[in-house]
């Protein structure tokens, strides 16, 4: 988070927010206090200092709780508090399949675009927020600024939280660094998107009409998009001049086989390319008006 001054609660550092009572920390020293032990997740989320609302942390817990391939990346974290929502939501998981939670955060001096100030203090907070509620357990700080830690990124990434710098050059950058490595599916959530003078506002429009991913969640000033299974533009690696493609395979079978080929095929002809398909084996397509040619062997 590095957008907004937080809205830190004075006793955030010494109490959280009990069922039913408040309790001092200081008389548990080291202790792990997980969401289960007498702290409701909206009062621990009402006293942790951050830029997320409850009802904002809330959602991001949601979004936690399903995902099911890929891990998770959080860019720009400040003291850990959407960490934390994050890692409540992964809780909610079978143990053997919950998903590593990254946090790229490099804690180093930076203004927001809001006027707030963010630097190295914050790094000692975010360790002791992981520490007072068991969140280590669930959340890695990767702190390195997004560029340089998406160049060697080998994980990939099935919910990727975007809430570092909101300039538009920034959150440019971080969105374009990391979307190689979410999934087909996977989902992208911006923070602080609703703000028209806000880069996340502006760079959503821009994504949006790629047609790559589509918006299907928000909550306060949270937009969440999807990405599509569909490629719906070349990636930079292909020839930009005319090829002609044949693909061969082996059977063809309607379901999973020539409806994702047409798919493809499309998008192919659309790039200005020609496409064909060729049956290696004995089986006899079945009837379907493809519009991409279907070649057979003698």
């Amino acid at each position: 988070m590095r957008g907004r001054l937080p809205n830190a609660n004075p006793y955030h550092h010494n109490f959280l927010v009990g069922v039913g009572s408040v309790s001092n920390l200081a008389t548990k020293p080291s202790a792990e206090i997980r969401e289960d032990d007498r702290i409701g997740f909206t009062e621990l989320m009402g006293y942790l200092a951050g830029g997320v609302t409850v009802e904002e942390a809330e959602f991001l817990r949601q979004l936690a709780a399903q995902v099911q391939s890929g891990c998770i990346v959080e860019i720009g974290s400040f003291r850990g508090k959407s960490a934390i929502a994050l890692a409540m939501g992964v809780r909610q998981q079978d143990r053997m399949r919950q998903p590593a939670i990254y946090c790229v955060e490099p804690h180093r001096p930076f203004t927001g675009f809001y006027g707030g100030e963010f630097g190295p203090k914050d790094r000692g907070v975010f360790y002791q927020e992981m520490c007072r509620t068991g969140a280590f357990n669930e959340v890695a700080l990767v702190n390195l600024p997004s560029d340089v830690a998406a160049s060697s990124w080998r994980e990939p990434v099935g919910l990727c939280f975007i809430d570092g710098d909101h300039r538009y050059a920034g959150v440019k950058q971080d969105f374009e660094c990391w979307d190689p490595h979410v999934l087909p599916g996977g989902l992208v959530a911006f923070d602080d998107a609703i703000d028209p003078e806000c880069g996340p506002h502006r760079l959503i429009d821009e994504i949006l009409r790629t047609q790559r991913y589509r918006r299907i969640a928000g909550v306060g000033k949270v937009v969440v998009l999807k990405k599509s299974h569909v490629m719906t533009e070349p990636p930079r690696q292909l020839p930009t001049r005319r090829q002609h493609l044949l693909i061969a395979c082996h059977d063809l079978v309607l379901t999973g086989g020539l409806l994702r080929f047409e798919r493809m095929g499309t998008i192919l002809r659309n790039w200005g390319h020609e496409v064909a398909l060729v049956a290696m084996g004995d089986t006899v397509a079945p009837e379907f008006a493809s519009k991409v040619a279907i070649m057979s062997l003698p």
